[in-house]
């Protein structure tokens, strides 16, 4: 069933946000419905951003001078989730009827929705983040403990479970030519291995999920700690034929003392994930669409074939070195590569954060599936292998070309992403809940003259960590599932 209400409010006064959020609050508050809310976490007064979150976790408490006769059944169904996440300081809203207009680190932002409760299930995981491997190698020996929960872990359970190779399955090659005699790495690295089977993949679901039929799951929206990797395996294992869609929030350390600050019904969650299943209401056109897009993105060379990987690490491409052919590709379009390559040691180059690189997968229909970010890159080392900022590498066969984005000016949203511009002529607007990757904060960023803007029927997200999409096996899409971490990489969910 479509989302009843989604909005996303830029303000640059904490008033002014606040009004706002009131002003919803006594249109749909204490009325059954479930909330989605997310804030940019950029306030410059800790009591201002105290006063908003109080205003958006209690959203359904009827705190709004309204009065609603409501009985323990309605009660019920009010529920509220949200979360802190990054600002649009680093973007540029194209196409805005009063002209276009630049984000500051200032410019405050919050997306609401509301959503029919009967339609949708909130839930709480409490499975950790992943140890993020070392830039440059391949899931290098890393510390146990990526599927410990933050229940058991604060109760001191040893019994934990936790993940690490699964060296009983340890494969060594047999009779493979050259190959003969090594160990499988692919296998003893690989998620599937005992921790992580199809067997155990029901248990790790969230309880609120467990217990629903999986076919009546259209999408699962979810805002997480960064690195979860075993939730969105766990969502994909047990709902295969669901769309997911993970945000990674921003990171709240100086905020609130928290890695993150998730919000569930009254309770905060510095860890874990919070999220939304949308259900389906039984008709045959309430699913929403999606589609991805690539703002800002530059294209660096032609198509290229993946012809080796190993874990995130992408070894060949063309048969050839893939650091020496990025390499010739800055040389081809008039950039320095030594300009682009930060030299911190002899042997590791790593790329520049205001230039950042990527591999972009070729659909079959010639346009970009997915991007995945490229960290680090050594011409004279591992023959030249290229690290990816995901928990592995796309496809060997995969058809890709280098790809380039420049944090040195903002990111431009186009008006496709606001349908009240004047490109949509739909007669009834369509509601969207979008996700995109957008760079780290500017120091000089262009200063915003107005102080009210609403993208209506249009939930937009930002991160700077990026997100995890999963469309589902009933889509055609490839790959599986992707990690973006790439600026401009964007994920937009449409209901008619």
């Amino acid at each position: 069933m479509p989302p009843l209400h989604l909005s996303t409010i830029l303000a640059s006064a904490p008033s002014t946000l606040l009004s706002q959020i009131t002003r919803l609050g006594s249109k749909y508050g204490g009325k059954g419905h479930t909330v989605l809310f997310t804030l940019s976490n950029n306030f410059a007064h800790a009591d201002d951003l105290q006063t908003v979150v109080n205003e958006l976790t209690t959203f359904n408490d009827n705190s709004h001078g309204i009065i609603v006769q409501e009985g323990a059944e309605t009660k019920a169904k009010c529920r509220t989730l949200g979360c802190l996440v990054d600002s649009f300081s680093s973007v540029k809203f194209l196409g805005s009827p009063t002209g276009n207009v630049s984000g500051n680190r200032d410019v405050l932002s919050c997306s609401i929705g509301v959503f029919e409760s009967n339609f949708c299930v909130p839930f709480h995981s409490e499975l950790l983040g992943r140890t993020e491997p070392q830039v440059g190698r391949w899931h290098a020996f890393r510390n146990k403990g990526s599927l410990t929960t933050s229940s058991s872990e604060s109760k001191g359970d040893s019994s934990a479970t936790t993940w690490e190779p699964d060296w009983g399955r340890m494969d060594i090659k047999q009779n493979s030519g050259d190959n003969a005699g090594e160990v499988d790495w692919e296998d003893i690295w690989s998620r599937s291995t005992s921790n992580t089977s199809s067997s155990s993949t029901s248990e790790l679901l969230p309880d609120a999920l467990r217990g629903i039929d999986p076919a009546h799951i259209q999408t699962v929206f979810t805002l997480s700690s960064p690195h979860p990797d075993t939730l969105t395996h766990v969502l994909s294992e047990s709902l295969p034929e669901s769309s997911a869609l993970t945000l990674i929030a921003s990171p709240t350390h100086f905020t609130t003392g928290r890695g993150v600050t998730l919000f569930l019904d009254g309770h905060i969650y510095g860890e874990g994930a919070i999220g939304l299943a949308l259900l389906n209401d039984g008709t045959s056109n309430d699913a929403p669409s999606w589609r991805t897009e690539f703002l800002g993105v530059k294209t660096l060379s032609g198509p290229m074939t993946i012809t080796s990987r190993e874990g995130n690490m992408v070894n060949e491409l063309n048969g050839s070195n893939p650091t020496k052919l990025l390499i010739a590709a800055l040389g081809t379009t008039g950039t320095s590569p030594s300009s682009q390559l930060a030299n911190a040691s002899p042997t590791t180059p790593h790329f520049k954060d205001e230039e950042q690189f990527a591999l972009g997968v070729i659909s079959s229909d010639g346009q970009w599936s997915s991007t995945y970010k490229i960290t680090a890159g050594d011409p004279s080392s591992r023959g030249g292998s290229l690290s990816l900022d995901a928990p592995s590498a796309p496809e060997v066969g995969s058809v890709v070309q280098f790809l380039r984005f420049s944090s040195t000016q903002a990111l431009e949203i186009p008006p496709s992403f606001n349908t009240s511009s004047p490109e949509h002529n739909d007669t009834i607007p369509r509601k969207k809940l979008a996700v995109l990757t957008v760079p780290e904060p500017s120091e000089s960023s262009v200063p915003d003259s107005h102080s009210l803007r609403i993208l209506a029927d249009t939930f937009l997200v930002p991160s700077t960590k990026g997100f995890i999409f999963s469309p589902g096996n009933t889509s055609t899409y490839k790959p599986s599932t992707w990690t973006c971490s790439l600026p401009g990489g964007s994920v937009i969910f449409e209901w008619k």
